[in-house]
């Protein structure tokens, strides 16, 4: 993924590798770049996974869910995404899951995938995440937009993608959620 990303102009800045599904914060050079860095990051793991366990076929189901944000929603996110092992019912905090960004992220210590600095500079200026874990409200919130591809954000946010403005827009943080097959 790591590879992919770079070579596409994709950083990432938050992530969360599950069992069964991935998420991550993610924000593209270029329109196309998320695609590019995604789709070849797949093809290239599917290869090995199937010559490894003599499968043939996909491993993902569909296509990635993605939309942009603001920066409120950014950082509830954020939230969801590195909190998720702890619903899930793997660890009991999320510092103690060993494949997301989270330690790396509070630790300032180096990360094999993500980049946090420019969201760790967000966080900060929006306060220190006091209650790590969302309301159901917010989840189901975050939740819902991974179907519809639509912006997630405040009034403003929103009135400039219904003006045509969320066509094209660049360097926008990204949730992207993807599920691996059983």
């Amino acid at each position: 993924m790591n590879e992919w990303c770079d070579k596409c102009g994709v950083e990432i800045w938050s992530y969360c590798l599950m069992p069964h599904h991935s998420h991550l914060v993610a924000v593209p050079q270029d329109e196309a770049g998320l695609a590019r860095a995604l789709g070849m990051a797949h093809w290239h793991y599917t290869r090995l996974i199937n010559a490894r366990e003599g499968w043939k076929g996909c491993l993902w189901q569909g296509r990635f869910a993605s939309y942009i944000m603001d920066e409120v929603y950014l950082c509830a996110a954020v939230r969801y995404i590195e909190y998720n092992p702890v619903r899930a019912g793997l660890v009991s905090h999320p510092c103690e899951y060993p494949w997301s960004s989270v330690r790396g992220r509070l630790s300032g210590q180096p990360d094999l995938l993500a980049r946090p600095e420019r969201l760790s500079g967000i966080l900060a200026l929006r306060g220190a995440l006091v209650d790590w874990d969302l309301k159901k409200e917010e989840i189901d919130r975050i939740k819902k937009h991974s179907s519809t591809g639509r912006p997630l954000g405040g009034k403003n946010l929103s009135l400039l993608w219904k003006a045509g403005w969320g066509e094209g827009w660049l360097n926008s943080a990204q949730v992207l959620s993807q599920g691996a097959r059983n």
